[in-house]
């Protein structure tokens, strides 16, 4: 409220000018940052292939070099051009990790794909981005290979970490650790989500954690391992040191 309007993704897409891209969404991160905010859910690196989808407004475009190239200058744009981040600058979060194309252009619809398919399409613009060193990843709500995502250990270790190169923070989508019970039924309950989720790899349970306040009780009783909690409280705690929270909590 009160920032700057910037043309949305598909607008920037259409300029063919990274550069400008970078430019404008540096002048929203200066201005999120003056405001206390220090992530920023952005870029979105999923490929408009569905016009029924709802949040094609998200998108740079369908091909995977200029969504990627695109998305590489909005990492540059967020968290200027090297790390750490300066005083104007937020974090970038690449999503949806992976969408890929949703059965029936619905949000959270499985997205069937084979393996080449998500290797020539759908990883490439993570790959640009993660390249620019986005600091986040946020898993999609979708379930990719018959897994939801913010449990699938093969995508967000194995093909994010291992393939990729990742070696940021995953955070998840709203609500998509407590969705892996509630919405996909992998768990009973609460707590299996959050020992799936974790094993997974998901650092931070978005937006007020209310799942990953199970992780304490889940440690005590040996079905988490602590080794995990401690390694996703450090590339959270990485993050919040490299932003200088700790010695510059507030803003003005």
């Amino acid at each position: 409220k009160g920032a700057t309007s910037f043309p949305i993704p598909p607008a920037l897409g259409s300029t063919g000018e990274p550069s400008r891209g970078e430019q404008w969404v540096g002048g929203a991160a200066r201005q999120a940052r003056r405001r206390g905010v220090t992530v920023g859910l952005s870029p979105v690196l999923d490929l408009v292939r569905d016009p029924r989808w709802g949040r094609s407004e998200e998108f740079f475009g369908e091909d995977p070099y200029h969504v990627g190239v695109m998305g590489a200058a909005a990492v540059r744009g967020l968290q200027g051009p090297v790390r750490p981040i300066g005083p104007d600058s937020v974090f970038a979060t690449l999503k949806h990790f992976v969408h890929g194309m949703p059965q029936n252009g619905l949000n959270i619809g499985p997205s069937d794909m084979s393996e080449r398919m998500l290797r020539e399409a759908y990883l490439p613009p993570f790959k640009a981005a993660i390249g620019a060193k986005a600091a986040i990843v946020m898993p999609s709500y979708n379930e990719v290979g018959g897994v939801p995502s913010h449990a699938n250990e093969q995508l967000l270790q194995q093909t994010g970490r291992g393939l990729l190169g990742f070696q940021g923070a995953y955070f998840s989508d709203y609500g998509g650790v407590g969705e892996i019970a509630e919405l996909h039924g992998m768990a009973d309950d609460a707590d299996g989500a959050a020992i799936l989720a974790m094993r997974a790899g998901v650092d931070a349970d978005l937006p007020e954690g209310s799942t990953y306040q199970k992780l304490a009780k889940l440690v005590q009783a040996g079905r988490v391992p602590q080794a995990s909690v401690d390694a996703a409280v450090g590339r959270i705690l990485a993050l919040k040191f490299e932003a200088g929270l700790f010695e510059n909590p507030y803003v003005d």
